[in-house]
């Protein structure tokens, strides 16, 4: 669940469902390049560390919990 160092990537909906794989791994790196945020950038990240994430972030979107829906 995202907060307030970062935002919530999985609900109401996937990042990936929105965003180009590319983007999603240029805002890991840098979010400020996108937006102001608290979220620090990730600049020592290598290609194998943003290959795991992409995947993670597929795997969440399968397996979605949305707490605001559970009202």
């Amino acid at each position: 669940e995202g907060g307030k160092v970062g935002p919530d990537l999985n609900v109401p909906q996937n990042i990936l469902g929105y965003r180009p794989e590319e983007q999603v791994r240029a805002y890991i790196r840098d979010p400020r390049t996108f937006r102001y945020s608290a979220m620090p950038p990730h600049p020592g990240l290598t290609a194998k560390d943003l290959d795991g994430l992409i995947a993670y972030f597929r795997v969440m979107g399968e397996h979605q919990h949305d707490p605001e829906g559970e009202k």
